[in-house]
């Protein structure tokens, strides 16, 4: 397998690229890593939705499913049988951020989700499958609904059942604190290339604001700020600096 791109790597590139321009920047890793997170998220949200193929879909097995004795406000309702998201997913039409739900796999045995998946549906939703024998909940036909990142079920309150294995899209952690910079960068080549160019538009655009709008602690005019052209590997980024010499 090729070696993939680390998040510290892909952000301190770009930060070696943009202070060329400008040495004396103190835009910080911090900063480019949350534009990084956010660009990237953008990227593999717009791929799975119109394209939801494998290539963003992770599998968690062995989920435990939990059954609480008490209630506890927000959304944790008693004696219903849940389980809580291993991961944060994108939030889709139709919870299409979970693309199945099926029985833990036994040993030696085909993978369950050949044999059954779980149905979603919402608890304004849930009444009217009630109507049709071909759709009322059962452990044959097992419905879910999401409630922020937990899972309630229809159809399993009698079956005696522990685990489950799940198929989700998850989404990247946007919290800076809490993201591993040494962790590999999942995204596609094609991905890649856009992520570098908008992080170097970003830079561009961050260094191209007036002199006079940047809060120092002093009442003194400034000179506009007059940015040297990036080189991207695209062709030079649009600045301030460069339309004035257009």
């Amino acid at each position: 397998m090729a070696q993939q791109a680390t998040w510290r790597y892909i952000c301190w590139d770009i930060l070696s690229i943009l202070k060329k321009t400008t040495a004396s920047s103190d835009l910080g890793f911090s900063q480019v890593l949350f534009w990084a997170s956010s660009i990237a998220n953008r990227l593999r949200h717009q791929h799975i939705g119109k394209n939801p193929t494998g290539r963003y879909l992770n599998i968690f097995t062995g989920i435990p499913i939990q059954n609480v004795g008490t209630s506890a406000n927000p959304n944790v309702v008693k004696n219903r049988k849940l389980i809580v998201l291993p991961a944060p997913v994108y939030d889709y039409i139709n919870e299409k951020g979970i693309s199945y739900i099926c029985h833990a796999q036994d040993e030696s045995c085909p993978p369950e989700f050949l044999n059954q998946n779980f149905q979603p549906t919402t608890p304004a939703k849930a009444a009217r499958l009630t109507y049709s024998p071909y759709e009322n909940p059962g452990p044959n036909n097992v419905y879910f609904y999401r409630v922020e990142n937990i899972v309630y079920f229809l159809g399993l309150e009698f079956v005696n059942i522990y685990t489950l294995e799940m198929g989700l899209y998850t989404s990247l952690e946007m919290r800076t604190n809490l993201v591993n910079p040494d962790d590999i960068c999942d995204l596609t080549e094609q991905h890649l290339t856009i992520l570098r160019q908008e992080l170097l538009q970003l830079g561009s655009f961050a260094f191209a604001v007036p002199k006079d709008r940047v809060n120092d602690a002093t009442d003194a005019p400034k000179d506009n700020l007059h940015v040297k052209p990036i080189q991207t590997g695209f062709g030079y980024a649009d600045t301030p600096a460069n339309q004035s010499q257009s």
